[in-house]
C-alpha cells in the first residue's frame, strides 16, 4: 500500500511507538531472585545460631554466678547460726568467691604478705 503525504506523520508516529515490554517471567521462575532469597535465608539462620549459642552461654554463668550466691549465703546463714566455726566459713567464702571471681572473669586476690612477730631489721 503507497504511503500518501497526508498519511505520513501517522505512519512516522506508529514506528517511533516501542513494542509493547515482553512479560515478564514469574519470580519463581527467576534464578537472580532465588538465589538471593537462597542466600538471605542462609544469612538469618546463622544469625539464628549465632544468637542461640550466645545467649545459652549468658544463661549459664547467670546460673552458675547465681548458684555460688546461693551456696555462700547458705554457708553465711549456717556461720549466723553457729553451726560451723568461723574459720570454716572463712575457708568457704574464700573458695566461693575465687570461683566468683574465675566465672566473672576477675584477677585472683594478690596473697596476704606473712606477719612475723620481729620487727623489720633496722628498727629498734
Amino acid at each position: 500500500m503507497p504511503t500518501t503525504p497526508a498519511l505520513l506523520p501517522f505512519v512516522v508516529w506508529a514506528d517511533a511507538v516501542p513494542d509493547p515490554p515482553a512479560k515478564p517471567r514469574p519470580l519463581l521462575e527467576n534464578s537472580e531472585f532465588l538465589v538471593a532469597c537462597g542466600l538471605m535465608a542462609l544469612v538469618l539462620f546463622g544469625g539464628a545460631i549465632v544468637l542461640s549459642y550466645f545467649d545459652r552461654r549468658r544463661k549459664r554463668a547467670e546460673a552458675a554466678f547465681q548458684d555460688s550466691t546461693a551456696q555462700l549465703e547458705a554457708y553465711r546463714e549456717l556461720y549466723e547460726n553457729g553451726e560451723i566455726l568461723e574459720s570454716e566459713y572463712l575457708k568457704v567464702r574464700d573458695r566461693v568467691a575465687g570461683r566468683m571471681k574465675s566465672e566473672v572473669g576477675l584477677p585472683a586476690a594478690p596473697p596476704k604478705p606473712a606477719v612475723s612477730a620481729d620487727p623489720p631489721p633496722g628498727e629498734n
